[in-house]
Formats: structure tokens, sequence, C-alpha cells
């Protein structure tokens, strides 16, 4: 099988995997090209990952090169054992697989996606597509983010579409000449604090709900060099760790836990508003982010009255990051764009991703 090109539907298998470690996203889709793309899910999965996994990916950058590389096998023997949890995976003509990030330092060119892809080609006997990101560095772009593509072609009802996974991310999939982009912390930093009163997460966002924002710390986090930049521009958990915690545990250390993860959601809903505030029509919000009520209730006090946040259902708001990988895939296969340049910065259009035949 060299591409998919003459075919005009595939089923293609995605799995995902983000940085707020909540577990791996495996989703089966049909994707259908009519003049134009459509899919549909046909089945998906969120599988938690063992606590064995887990420990070791939290410290995953601080790790020997023993035991990342060990730590590497393990994930990929976990992710194919994800597939064939799906109890139609076999149908799919292939599997697109975007790894663990670990590293991404755009600056420097480098992007590291924990990742064996040859245990899921064995385990699987079907093609895999993986390392989305390395080529687009090496091309000048910031390796992210990669999802607009699927956004502008899957998802154009839309005037944005916003991700709120370990980070936030959103793109315009109505305007062609307008980039996705990484906007800020989201899950990485709400899970944390919430993990501090020894709970996994908030809850729909009830404690943060009951609590009280930090106005002058949201100020001072705004001043962050991060946030006066324009796109295009990414995020990678080193950023989080080195450039961004340090600043918000000094800012709120006099703060209660609560007051904390109140201050948070205000944060994240005033990063966010400040792009969706300028727009009118509907936009779609995905990810962990998106089932946290009350962070959802900031996001549409600041945003105004001229956006409207369309309901979507609890699948697509969990699946729709591995949904769009899988299609990511499928454009590989067919050798088809999937990274834009006005998106990530690299110097043309191309198809990104290697691909590991059977």
């Amino acid at each position: 099988m060299n591409d998919l090109s003459s075919l005009s539907e595939v089923i293609a298998v995605g799995v995902m995997s983000g940085t707020s470690l909540d577990g791996v996203d495996v989703v089966l889709a049909k994707f259908i090209y009519e003049e134009q793309w459509s899919f549909h899910i046909l089945e998906s999965k969120v599988i938690p990952y063992p606590d064995h996994l887990l420990q070791k990916l939290h410290v995953a950058t601080e790790l020997s090169a023993w035991d990342y590389t060990l730590l590497e096998e393990q994930l990929s023997v976990f992710w194919a054992e994800a597939v064939k949890q799906l109890a139609s995976w076999q149908k799919a003509e292939l599997i697109a697989v975007h790894g663990q990030s670990v590293f991404h330092r755009p600056n420097l060119k480098i992007t590291r996606q924990m990742l064996n892809p040859y245990i899921i080609l064995e385990a699987c006997k079907k093609p895999v597509v993986f390392d989305f990101r390395t080529r687009d560095l090496a091309m000048g772009g910031q390796g992210a983010p990669l999802v607009p593509v699927g956004d502008h072609l899957l998802f154009h009802q839309y005037v944005a579409c916003v991700n709120l996974g370990g980070f936030g991310n959103l793109s315009y999939p109505q305007d062609v000449h307008s980039p996705g982009f990484d906007f800020g912390v989201c899950n990485n930093l709400l899970n944390h604090l919430a993990q501090e009163i020894n709970l996994e997460y908030d809850k729909d966002g009830v404690i943060a709900a009951s609590a009280t924002a930090d106005l002058e710390v949201i100020k001072a986090l705004h001043q962050i060099p991060f946030f006066q930049k324009g796109p295009p521009k990414s995020l990678g958990y080193e950023w989080y760790e080195q450039s961004f915690f340090p600043i918000w545990d000094d800012l709120t250390q006099h703060l209660r836990v609560e007051d904390r993860l109140a201050t948070a959601c205000e944060h994240i809903a005033f990063e966010l508003s400040r792009w969706l505030s300028r727009l009118e029509g509907d936009v779609l919000i995905t990810g962990g982010g998106a089932l946290n009520l009350f962070l959802m209730e900031r996001i549409r006090a600041l945003s105004g009255n001229e956006i409207n946040i369309a309901k979507a259902e609890k699948e697509l708001v969990e699946q729709k990051e591995a949904l769009v990988f899988a299609f990511l895939g499928v454009l590989r296969m067919r050798n088809e764009t999937n990274v834009y340049q006005r998106v990530t910065g690299a110097y043309k259009d191309h198809s990104a991703g290697l691909i590991a035949y059977p």
C-alpha cells in the first residue's frame, strides 16, 4: 500500500496521549471525502494509565537514557494493547500515533515524542504513521499545533475550535490566513492544584467555584513574555516547569489551594477570552477542560455575547485530538498536506509523519 488517494472512504485508528497524562485516547473513525471531508466516530475509549507508568511519566524529563528507553518500550506496548481494546480495530487501514511529548523546544529545533512505532506495527500488522512534528521544526516551524489542519477540513462550521488539554490551544477553521496556536496553560496546572488536596481533578470546577480569584495575580501572569507575543507559538512541558510554574508559585504562595484553583481558572479564561472576544459565531470547545463547568462559565462570561459555545457530544469532547491525529495519518498516507505553514511558521505547507509498513 503506497497511499490511499484512490479511496473516498478510509477507516483509521488515532492514538493520543496528552501532557495532562489523564490517559490514552483511542478512536476508530471513518473519514469520507465527497468534495469536502466528513467523519464518523465508530468507536472510542479513554484508558487511564496504570500507576507504575504514570509515576514514571511525571518525571520523564529527568530519567536516565536507560529508564527513558525502557519507559518508551512499556508505553508502546500499552498503546498497542489500547488499540486492541477497540472491538473493531481490525477494520482500520492505518494507525496514527502521536506518542508522548517529553521535550519540545522549537527554538532549538528539538521535539521528542516517546514512541516505538514498531511495537505497535508488529502487534497490529497495520501501517503506523508517527513522528508528526520533527520535520516541521527542521523546516523552521514550531512543530505545533497540528490540530488546526483537522479543524479547517473537518470542523469548518465553527469560527474557532478550542482544545482545553494539558495546554490550551485554538484555531480559526474558517479563516485560511489565520493561524492556530497554543494560548497557555490549562489542565496541567488545574490538576496539579487539585492533587495538592488529594483529588485527581476538581470535578466540574466545584472547588474553584466556591473560592475567590486573585485578579492581581492574573495581571502579573499576563506579563510573562509568552502571553505578550503573537502566533505562531507553541508550548512544551519544560516551559511550564521552568518559565511558568515558578512564577505562578511565587505569586500564589499566600493563597489557599481553593483560591489558587479559582485564580487558575480565571487566568485560563482570561487568556483564551482575549482571542475569542473578537469573534462572532459558533465556537467548539473540547478536551478535558471542557468538562469543567466553572471554567466554561468563566470563558463564556469573559468572551462576550458575540460567540456561542456549541454543545458537543461527550465522545467528541474527549476524543477530538485522537480523531484529528487519525485524520492527519490519513492525509499522510494520501501524501496530502497535513501541516500548514501559516500555523507552525515552517517555510511551506507539507505532509508530515513517518510511515512504518508491515
